[in-house]
């Protein structure tokens, strides 16, 4: 088959291109970033550099039509937030769009995920089924029963997450829009990622993010046991009839799992499949021709995207006593980004480039490392659609849902 596999920047996306290519599939690659690390990759047939989505929608439809009918792909595969974008041009216009988008799931399906609050109250019967909980979560009303965390029911990398509030502080937060107030649970945290077909579930990984990129993004990742949480994920999927990639941020302790948020998109899990490549890629495309092949499970193993850890973890790491356990994961983990067959996306140029392009962005937006890597293509509920060619993306809860 020949994918386009978009949100070229993302680690993920790179997983995903080393596993189609290793089992025979063509791989074109798609991103709004010129200098994207996947794009050095050995098995990168041709890559397009497309107009920002999030600041240049219009534009980012027309020049994304025009690279469907330039490369004639069988399946786009989204990784990052793009998805949200590609999933509106699919809907407004389906006849250009949706027969390649059939790896995704549509927009009405994805702004329900994608919103904390929504998703909490979808989330209630499948949780009941499977036996995991559902944390409480309130738009507006009275609260009790502190401590509370409040978030932009549109965020991410927990950047503007606050922890421990009170009740009466927490009811104060949600007054600003487009916040949400759910109950605080303690616990260990662990992520699960699956992809699903029509509702079946051709491979999955759960993982424990040991360290990560400031309050993001996992960048040490160590393989965990799903048990229910997976059961969650597979009786969400069914009765959605899922096609596309479902990743669920948990708690568990004590009372059982219980799920926090959902990322309908690739997410570190991809990671995990590496060592059942080939066998992946085939059931990838036997799964979309409707065949129904056996799930694959992630492999028991540590990971980390080293130079990310190298980059937000060196003062921890540096620390004699407080740093050696971060230190004998670094020097064990295998780097996720490395590969013996396909060097060039870790030579040290190749990240250089990708670096500094996020660096420029960075201080363009006069915003942290985290926040510009993904300010061209974040949704965070905003009518994009409507949006001005050139207006900047919205950079905060507030303007985020006027």
């Amino acid at each position: 088959m020949r994918f386009l596999i978009t949100g070229a920047r993302a680690p993920a996306a790179l997983q995903w291109m080393r596993i189609l290519g290793r089992s025979g599939h063509e791989v074109i690659l798609a991103d709004s970033l010129s200098h994207a690390v996947a794009y050095q990759s050995k098995w990168a047939t041709a890559h397009v550099v497309l107009p920002s989505p999030a600041r240049q929608f219009a534009s980012f439809a027309a020049a994304a039509k025009t690279a469907i009918t330039q490369y004639q792909p069988e399946a786009i595969l989204c990784t990052c937030e793009e998805i949200f974008y590609w999933a509106k041009a699919a809907e407004l216009d389906p006849v250009s769009f949706a027969p390649y988008f059939r790896a995704n799931p549509p927009f009405k399906v994805l702004r329900v995920l994608h919103h904390k609050g929504v998703f909490a109250r979808l989330a209630r019967s499948s949780a009941a089924e499977a036996g995991v909980h559902v944390p409480t979560t309130r738009h507006f009303g009275a609260l009790t029963d502190a401590p509370w965390v409040c978030k932009p029911a549109y965020s991410r990398f927990a950047v503007m997450t606050r922890l421990g509030l009170s009740a009466a502080d927490a009811q104060a937060q949600l007054r600003q829009p487009g916040w949400i107030a759910q109950r605080q649970i303690t616990g260990r945290e662990f992520c699960t990622w699956a992809f699903f077909v029509a509702g079946r579930e051709v491979c999955s990984a759960a993982y424990q993010p040991l360290y990560r990129a400031g309050t993001g993004s996992g960048i040490g990742l160590r393989t965990v046991k799903a048990g229910r949480a997976a059961d969650f994920a597979r009786v969400l999927a069914d009765r959605l009839r899922y096609t596309g990639q479902l990743a669920f941020d948990w708690i568990e302790n004590e009372a059982g799992c219980h799920v926090l948020e959902c990322n309908p998109r690739s997410t570190s899990g991809i990671h995990f499949l590496d060592p059942h490549s080939k066998e992946l890629g085939r059931s990838i495309s036997d799964a979309l021709h409707g065949l129904r092949p056996p799930a694959i499970p992630g492999a028991e193993e540590d990971l980390a995207v080293k130079w990310a850890m190298l980059l937000f973890g060196s003062r921890r790491m540096l620390r004699p006593q407080a740093g050696a356990a971060e230190r004998a994961f670094f020097r064990q983990a295998r780097d996720v980004e490395r590969d013996p067959d396909d060097p060039k996306p870790a030579k040290p140029l190749t990240l250089l480039r990708a670096f500094a392009e996020i660096v420029g962005r960075a201080l363009r937006l006069r915003s942290n490392l985290l926040r510009a890597s993904t300010a061209d293509i974040e949704w965070n509920g905003q009518r994009f659609w409507k949006n001005p060619e050139g207006r900047e993306p919205a950079m905060n809860a507030r303007a985020a849902t006027s």
